[in-house]
């Protein structure tokens, strides 16, 4: 039996505790479609060891979200396109087929400076090649 359901969650990507509980959180849907995925990126940006990584590069077996794993909607607030790893988080979620209907970068309350750096993230995740064909990336 499926089951849908939304889920709201406040990260810091760069942090490995907390990027370990999101991977948790998410591994328990397993196959399940989740209707709506919200993730508010934090600034606090933790220390980290040199050559520590918070999330998993592409290359790796085991991919971060899983790849059973499915959203239909993904809302990002607070997300900072020169940040790598939010960047690399937000890429895996189109290339995985991990977002299957809509992908939204919430950029409107940002100053215009950030919002056009911003824009041009949104533009290099549109560039990528995308697990779903149908997907739509936008700001709002």
């Amino acid at each position: 039996m499926k089951r849908y359901g939304s889920l709201s969650v406040s990260v810091d990507i760069t942090d490995p505790k907390e990027v370990e509980i999101l991977k948790e959180t998410l591994l328990m849907w397993g196959t399940n479609q989740m209707t709506e995925l919200e993730i508010l990126f934090k600034n606090k940006k933790a220390p980290r060891e040199e050559g520590e990584c918070s999330t998993n590069d592409r290359t790796q077996a085991k991919p971060f979200p899983n790849a059973a794993f499915r959203v239909s909607n993904v809302r990002l607030y607070n997300f900072d396109g020169s940040n790598e790893e939010e960047f690399a988080f937000a890429s895996r979620l189109v290339i995985q087929k991990t977002v299957v209907r809509e992908m939204m970068i919430e950029t409107s309350s940002f100053p215009p400076e950030k919002k056009l750096k911003v824009e041009a993230a949104v533009a290099k995740l549109m560039e990528l090649p995308k697990g779903c064909k149908r997907l739509c990336i936008e700001c709002f």
